[in-house]
């Protein structure tokens, strides 16, 4: 009986033993493709601690790419799981592209991993027409590469409407109208309506 007794107290401690150094392995979830929030809540619920790791992507930002250990691995409880998440593909800056012809101010925009969204006409005193005059976004501004930016090309000088100056006196009607940015050309024609030295027409 001692002997049987001996046996059964090494057996007890052994089952002991191991039940105090065992290590509790759990599965990790398979969290590739889930937005971080979504995959950190997976990993905690599963007993295991994330840790995120950020990348320029060509995935949407916010997305995980990767995770290590794998997803459906054992492991043990508390483990780190890592998760590899997308940060997009990153920014680019708005090019300069005012006085550029239309053409080469495209490529410019493409050359940055932009895009043209769309291109609009407006009136330009300085710029010739068929130039870029400015963009929006505005250039030297950082936005997320593939992005749209509107271009603006100039239509020519805007359209000015020529101030009627019939009857007025000669001096008086070429100042008006040089204010207006005309060049002012002066012919004289008999008239037997219009006083002398005024605008006929």
């Amino acid at each position: 009986w001692a002997g049987l007794l001996a046996l059964l107290l090494l057996a007890g401690g052994g089952a002991a033993a191991y039940l105090l150094t065992r290590t509790d392995t759990k599965i990790v979830p398979t969290v590739v493709n889930e937005s971080v929030s979504v995959a950190q809540t997976q990993v905690q619920n599963a007993g295991f601690t994330p840790n995120l790791i950020y990348r320029t992507d060509g995935h949407r930002a916010g997305t995980v790419i990767a995770q290590n250990p794998l997803g459906q691995t054992k492991v043990p409880a508390g483990s780190t799981v890592s998760l590899t998440v997308s940060q997009g593909l990153g920014n680019a800056s708005v090019p300069s592209v005012a006085g550029l012809p239309e053409a080469q101010a495209i490529r410019e925009i493409k050359r940055q991993r932009l895009r043209v969204a769309r291109i609009e006409r407006e009136s330009s005193a300085d710029v010739p027409s068929g130039e870029a005059t400015r963009t929006d976004p505005a250039a030297g501004v950082a936005v997320p590469v593939g992005s749209g930016v509107t271009l603006y090309i100039s239509s020519g000088k805007p359209q000015v409407n020529v101030k009627d100056v019939t009857g007025q006196p000669q001096a008086d009607a070429t100042a008006a109208l040089r204010t207006q940015g005309f060049n002012v050309s002066v012919s004289t024609q008999a008239s037997t309506t219009v006083t002398p030295g005024s605008v006929i027409s």
